[in-house]
């Protein structure tokens, strides 16, 4: 697992990045927790009974860009929300091509107190004691948070 924190200076602009530009559009949304004056709880499982049979998306969950602008119209405001926790995926070709044992790969972003932490997990199809699994994964996730100019510090 990595954990990981955007710093004070850089929460509007993850913010921005997460709800207003495509970086995260391939991924796939598991759930998403959304606390203000109510509360928001999605679910990003695909209802595949919606789409025609010959439309019919070989996923189970849905993409961040289809959930994105619905999550932003919820937490745009004047009011900051009391926290919002978003699972992602990775998509299964993409899991595929990190580890040969992996069967998934999350970020789990938590935003909370005026901070945001961001911690990684791995699912595996066989157990084993070997943590190349979630290594091949935190080494992705740390390249692709530098390749979008995302800042961050390893939490303690």
């Amino acid at each position: 697992m990595l954990a990981l924190t955007i710093t004070n200076d850089e929460l509007k602009s993850f913010m921005s990045k997460l709800l207003k530009e495509e970086i995260f559009d391939f991924f796939e949304l598991r759930s998403a927790e959304i606390s203000m004056h109510f509360n928001v709880q999605i679910d990003g499982f695909l209802n595949k009974s919606l789409f025609p049979d010959d439309e019919i998306p070989d996923r189970n969950y849905i993409l961040w860009q289809e959930a994105r602008p619905l999550v932003f119209d919820f937490i745009k405001g004047k009011v900051k929300p009391r926290s919002i926790k978003i699972v992602l995926s990775l998509p299964k070709e993409e899991v595929l091509n990190l580890h040969k044992n992996a069967s998934a790969y999350f970020i789990n972003i938590l935003f909370e107190n005026g901070s945001i932490m961001i911690t990684t997990a791995a699912s595996e199809k066989v157990f084993s004691m070997d943590k190349s699994v979630i290594g091949s994964f935190n080494d992705y996730v740390t390249e692709y948070f530098n390749k979008a100019r995302i800042l961050y510090e390893l939490a303690h």
